[in-house]
């Protein structure tokens, strides 16, 4: 056994008065990161077309950027999923669409005659993409409503009067349905956009009556839904996932909690002897997502709901959880620094306790109204005319230090990276932490909130590592600080964690390994979804000898798949009879890394 014992020390403005022993074993994983995300929603289809290009590039910079500037503070937080809302159609509808703020409809792609009209959403996709050239790994298509052509209702929302109601989409429509959402996703593939991840339900359990687009579901209907699009993925040669189900909040995961047809997901949908089950379609990721709203009031609710969603996902079979919605919806701190400091603590106990893999924001964009502070997004818009002005006049931005915390994160923390155990610092009242390793394992990541109003002093123990530390580096958030870069640390010191803080400790290990500590050099080519679960696409981005080889090899060097590239067409790779681990794919031009989930 490795032992590495490290204590952190800083200048901070803080009095010390508490000190707790951290240690970090890098033996023992539980879940891989798939990814931290925001959605596109609602206000970003009126800034990608009426706001300034340079307005508009910061804020894509801020979302989309992993670079470092000149002085080593991080340009952006690098999220690596980026949610984009393929619209129902309530924005042709204008006010009789029961939708009564303008950018909370959406335009719809699929005209009333069948035709499509592909210019619709053009801010979206402006956003989109840039999130694809920034190199965003995770884009998934999200829906909120079918498209209102398709509703009982003719419009992209319900007439139900409660939540105990069937499916606002037409009796027999569920092909019509697929089959939009396969049309769309194969627009963007052939256009160079793929979509890894396809959500096709939204909190099914609300009525959705009015302000906004929603559709509610009973889990038979969404079964009959993801059977109807899981046929019609493969059918298609498409790779994207399905995600479901996008519950309300976690309690609708794991309990009877209102309507006995709407919830209990996991059981329903992962238990072989439900007629709900979902467990055998080849497209729907194993698992299931929901939203942390509503379930953060106290320590003990936070603490009690996510032990609940992660004894009964591993009851169900090891089906993996997904955070796929969260603000500060069901909080209100009337100070903005808590604000995103409880941001921190809701990550953290979705990480840590529940155990999720995937990790998304809610609205990325939006305006500051109604004494609202912070609480909805990541980025402030400043309209022209104020916040309560008109989004199509163009505007400013400020950056939030909501940004900056779920940085902490998603910056440093990537695809493919896996959480290891951590002890220590498990107080929803004071102290957290979650430690990450890296696929190579030559690099481990740990975040710490402090949520508490002291600072406290962190001496840490590193267990089992593959390697030496080669260098520690601390990013700070605070009051004062958006994770900015602090001094390099060295072994042997102690390190103070700031009163209502985020910190990310980076610790680069020595590479012990010839291949691990293979440079990646851009081969020409594109390979998506990665990370993956087996099957991927292959594409030709660059000139390439007709039969070029390639060959796929595992982190010890062992060959797995072996093929020659003679088209610039897309193709099928499949290593779905690998274990789960980092692979390289090679050709006589570069190498590039693939990670198998």
């Amino acid at each position: 056994m490795k032992k590495y014992f490290l204590s952190l020390l800083i200048a901070i403005p803080f009095t010390i008065s508490a000190q707790t022993n951290v240690t970090i074993d890098a033996s023992v994983t539980y879940q891989t990161i798939q990814g931290f995300g925001a959605s596109d929603a609602w206000n970003t289809d009126f800034v990608g077309k009426y706001w300034t290009t340079s307005v508009k590039d910061d804020i894509a910079k801020k979302l989309f950027a992993k670079t470092f500037d000149s002085n080593g503070n991080p340009e952006g937080i690098g999220l690596s999923r980026w949610r984009f809302n393929i619209g129902a159609g309530s924005s042709e509808q204008g006010t009789s669409s029961n939708i009564e703020m303008p950018e909370r409809r959406a335009e719809c792609f699929l005209n009333q005659n069948g035709s499509y009209t592909w210019t619709k959403q053009s801010g979206q996709q402006w956003f989109l993409n840039q999130a694809k050239t920034y190199g965003v790994e995770g884009l998934v298509a999200f829906v909120n409503s079918p498209p209102r052509f398709y509703t009982k209702s003719g419009r992209a929302n319900s007439d139900n009067t409660d939540a105990f109601g069937t499916t606002n989409l037409k009796d027999g429509y569920y092909d019509d349905y697929s089959s939009f959402l396969i049309t769309v996703l194969k627009h963007f593939e052939e256009n160079g956009t793929h979509f890894s991840q396809i959500s096709p339900v939204n909190e099914p359990q609300y009525a959705w009556g009015s302000g906004q687009e929603g559709c509610p579901w009973k889990n038979l209907e969404i079964k009959q839904l993801a059977e109807q699009l899981n046929t019609d993925i493969v059918d298609s040669g498409l790779t994207t996932k399905i995600l479901v189900a996008e519950a309300s909040n976690f309690n609708d995961l794991h309990q009877s909690n209102g309507n006995a047809d709407k919830c209990d997901q996991i059981w329903k949908f992962y238990n072989t002897s439900r007629e709900e089950y979902i467990g055998g379609y080849s497209q729907v990721l194993h698992g299931l997502a929901g939203h942390s709203y509503w379930t953060d009031g106290d320590d003990a609710t936070i603490k009690t709901v996510r032990e609940n969603i992660y004894r009964e996902s591993q009851e169900q079979g090891g089906i993996e959880l997904y955070q796929t919605e969260y603000n500060l919806l069901s909080k209100d701190y009337s100070d903005y620094l808590i604000n995103s400091i409880f941001l921190g603590k809701m990550i953290y106990a979705d990480l840590s306790i529940a155990g999720v893999s995937i990790w998304d924001y809610w609205t990325a964009l939006e305006r500051e109204r109604w004494d609202q502070k912070n609480r909805f997004y990541l980025i402030r818009l400043i309209p022209t005319g104020g916040d309560y002005g008109e989004l199509n006049t163009g505007g400013t931005i400020s950056i939030d230090k909501n940004l900056w915390v779920l940085g902490n994160y998603s910056l440093f923390i990537r695809p493919g990276y896996k959480r290891i155990q951590i002890s220590g610092a498990d107080d929803l009242s004071g102290l957290m932490g979650t430690a990450f390793i890296s696929p190579y394992s030559s690099q481990i990541v740990a975040v710490y909130v402090n949520w508490g109003t002291t600072s406290v002093t962190v001496s840490q123990t590193f267990n089992n590592l593959p390697a030496k530390i080669k260098s520690i580096t601390p990013y700070l958030t605070d009051v004062n600080n958006n994770l900015k870069l602090q001094d390099t640390i060295s072994e042997g010191s102690n390190y103070t964690i700031p009163a209502r803080s985020v910190v990310s400790i980076v610790v680069n290990l020595e590479n012990y390994s010839a291949i691990k500590a293979q440079p990646e050099k851009n081969p020409g080519i594109s390979i998506y979804p990665n990370p993956t679960t087996g099957r991927f696409k292959l594409e030709v981005t660059n000139s390439v000898t007709e039969n070029m080889n390639l060959s796929i090899k595992d982190i010890n060097g062992r060959l797995v798949y072996t093929n020659s590239i003679n088209s610039f067409q897309p193709q099928t790779i499949d290593i779905s009879d690998q274990p789960s681990g980092v692979y390289f794919l090679q050709t006589p031009t570069g190498v590039q890394k693939i990670v198998k989930q």
